[in-house]
């Protein structure tokens, strides 16, 4: 009642029913039916405490009719009657939000502490595979165990391609595990996989396989893992059919699961704001990318350039600030995200599961989600909750001690020059093509030596379906009814112009191999067996490790408009974007930060312990001097941040430059108008053709 005559009704009840236990509810009964209290505040008070329910039990996608009913209750108390409606509220809110709160955090039911303990001590020891490394033997097998959100992709593609042959890669496992190489039909097996699966999936693994992660902060995966599904699910907006990338799409474990949740609450939030009106009082400022401020009233389609100009506009006019990314009508706020059960369920502690082999993607189904609820299910200041999380915690630190590599985020670089002195790879050698179409290239190329015939008769049936594309394209453009249609009709023509001259020479040599004799065609196989199990094939000459992991790291980290960070498909009414920063953390409200630590509390001491063991590591590597290498030409990085730079400068210069154009050529337009205005008709007809040409 007190937060409500302070005019904070729904922000004081969603707080209190988010950071206390349901069983708290009863203290608001002694004020509704105490005289200290007015009718008027105690309606106030039911009203507000009712909504909040209804918001929090939609938060949690649980109750959905009860949330519904509780809201009307809520929405016509006037008309029920103060008291009647008020207990009636409360003792819906009692009833109901203690089984949202059960759902919330995964203890629905009573959880038997005991038998959770039984089920710690009786986890699979998923570590027998794994390569000895205190007996100095040579892995026979490579898997980077890829903890979502740890920048694995760039630790991957940039890092562990450039170091890797594309003959030893397997493909890409990022949707399910994969053990095919390229040379397969040749009987070479690959040697180096990646993918999100939990540490179970070493039952599927060779033996002597070197594991090796990375840890993260947990706070700040929790914050990346809300960015990265609300950048996911913006993009499928944009997007339906937009092709698949294994390594990125929502596909992918764990982001299958959040983004289609987040991209639903998206569409709903983008409807209700459509049907919102537009105030004509409102301006936004903006900032082009020359620094210069204006505001813009939607309403109106107006633009002025100082605040004097808005406040002249009237007494009511207003200029909204950027929106806070983390708390807005647009997406899901960071509040309402990190209480979901899904969240609760793949996020947090998501670390420590991934490494015990027992997230829901666990070979071991039923007891990953026993484990999980026991985690998820104690009672604060309950000593076996305590001492079944601290089992699991000496756990995952054993885990630890036996991968082959551990690195935190914090120290990316360090962590790979570390990870290549620990498996003997040169940094300085002459690295290999980072993308992953060098091991489909060279997948490809195995297939043609292994059946020429079969793969001319393919490039043939390529050949006829592009050159039939290509005439449906040609008779497309001339039906284009538009500039811009035709525009791009065209672009499309002249790629499929450029694949079928591809596929045409192709089948040039193809039929150039087929035609060979025996002894020809023996010599062509075993040069072309040669030529793919080089080491020489895949490599970029001239760059080594290093050089081409700046490169690719360069290329992710500008290659993009947004990088990730703008929503550009959910505008709110005025226009304003959400934009993600490392600034705009400072404005997450410090209690979702405590609430995210709380319930991170493994994977908080699994980080502390990963930070130990790479700091040893690495200590013991300097003093030997086998660091030195990525040390000395990490200079690389100055220089490529330099250039950008440079190219912002250039960038910005040819900005100014086309201005100046533009305004000598609106100054010679207006000069020619003006001679010409005084001419006869005829000679204004030959001036400006003149000027035409």
């Amino acid at each position: 009642a007190a937060a409500t005559r302070k005019g904070h009704r729904t922000r004081a009840g969603t707080s209190f029913l988010t950071s206390s236990r349901p069983s708290c509810l009863p203290c608001f009964l002694p004020c509704l039916r105490s005289g200290w209290v007015g009718t008027q505040e105690r309606d106030a008070a039911a009203r507000s405490l009712a909504t909040s329910v209804a918001s929090f039990l939609d938060a949690t996608s649980t109750r959905a009719s009860t949330c519904s009913g509780i809201a009307m209750v809520a929405e016509h108390m006037p008309r029920v009657g103060g008291v009647v409606a008020a207990w009636t509220v409360l003792v819906a809110a009692l009833l109901f939000s203690s089984s949202a709160w059960a759902e919330q955090t995964g203890s629905e039911e009573v959880v038997d502490m005991r038998q959770c303990i039984a089920l710690a001590e009786s986890l699979p020891d998923f570590t027998e595979k794994m390569v000895d490394k205190d007996k100095d033997i040579a892995p026979d097998f490579f898997y980077f165990l890829h903890v979502p959100r740890v920048a694995g992709r760039t630790f991957k593609y940039c890092f562990l391609n450039a170091a890797t042959k594309p003959k030893d890669r397997c493909s890409v496992a990022y949707d399910a595990m994969r053990f095919e190489g390229p040379l397969e039909k040749f009987g070479y097996q690959c040697n180096s996989q990646a993918s999100h699966d939990d540490l179970s999936v070493m039952e599927l693994m060779p033996e002597n396989t070197a594991v090796f992660t990375q840890i993260r902060d947990p706070v700040s995966r929790m914050l990346s893992s809300y960015e990265f599904s609300l950048h996911t699910a913006n993009q499928r907006l944009k997007v339906s059919n937009a092709p698949r990338d294994p390594a990125r799409d929502f596909t992918v474990w764990p982001w299958r699961f959040l983004v289609p949740l987040v991209q639903q609450d998206l569409v709903e939030r983008k409807e209700a704001e459509a049907q919102r009106p537009v105030d004509p009082n409102v301006w936004v400022k903006k900032t082009n990318e020359d620094g210069e401020v204006s505001y813009f009233n939607k309403a109106t389609a107006r633009s002025v350039g100082t605040v004097e100009e808005v406040e002249s506009t009237g007494p009511d006019a207003v200029v909204l600030g950027d929106m806070n990314p983390y708390d807005n009508d647009m997406v899901m706020p960071l509040e309402e995200f990190v209480r979901l059960p899904m969240v609760h369920d793949l996020i947090y502690n998501g670390e420590a599961f991934q490494v015990l082999g027992f997230t829901n993607i666990s070979r071991y189904e039923d007891l990953g989600r026993d484990l999980r609820k026991c985690v998820s299910g104690g009672q604060p200041g309950d000593k076996q909750w305590m001492n079944l999380k601290q089992i699991l915690i000496d756990k995952s630190k054993a885990v630890l001690d036996k991968l082959w590599h551990v690195g935190v985020m914090n120290d990316f670089e360090g962590v790979m020059a570390s990870l290549s002195a620990l498996s003997h790879w040169d940094l300085e050698a002459t690295a290999y093509n980072c993308s992953e179409a060098a091991r489909d290239e060279l997948k490809r190329d195995a297939m043609i030596v292994a059946n020429p015939e079969q793969h001319m008769s393919m490039v043939s049936m390529s050949v006829r379906g592009s050159s039939m594309d290509i005439e449906k394209m040609e008779k497309e453009i001339k039906s284009a009814k538009t500039p811009q249609e035709k525009k791009m009709i065209a672009g499309k023509l002249n790629k499929l112009k450029r694949d079928n001259a591809k596929w045409q020479e192709e089948w040039e040599v193809m039929k150039s191999v087929v035609s060979l004799g025996p002894d020809e065609r023996s010599k062509w196989f075993y040069e072309k067996i040669d030529e793919l199990f080089s080491e020489e094939y895949g490599k970029q000459e001239g760059m080594d490790v290093v050089e081409a992991y700046r490169q690719c790291e360069h290329e992710e980290k500008y290659g993009s408009s947004s990088g990730g960070k703008v929503l550009n498909n959910v505008p709110d009414r005025y226009g304003r974007l959400v934009e993600y920063s490392h600034k705009a953390r400072d404005l997450i409200p410090e209690e979702v930060i405590e609430y995210i630590k709380v319930y991170s509390d493994l994977d908080t001491a699994l980080m502390d312990y990963a930070d130990v063991l790479y700091t040893a590591l690495k200590s013991k590597q300097e003093a030997a001097g086998i660091l030195q290498a990525w040390k000395e030409i990490s200079y690389l990085k100055e220089v490529q941040e330099a250039q950008h730079r440079l190219d912002l400068i250039l960038l910005e210069h040819m900005k100014s430059f086309n201005k100046i154009l533009f305004v000598l050529y609106c100054f010679v337009g207006v000069a020619i108008y003006l001679v010409t205005k005084g001419l006869r008709p005829r000679r204004v007809k030959r001036v400006r053709s003149k000027v035409t040409k």
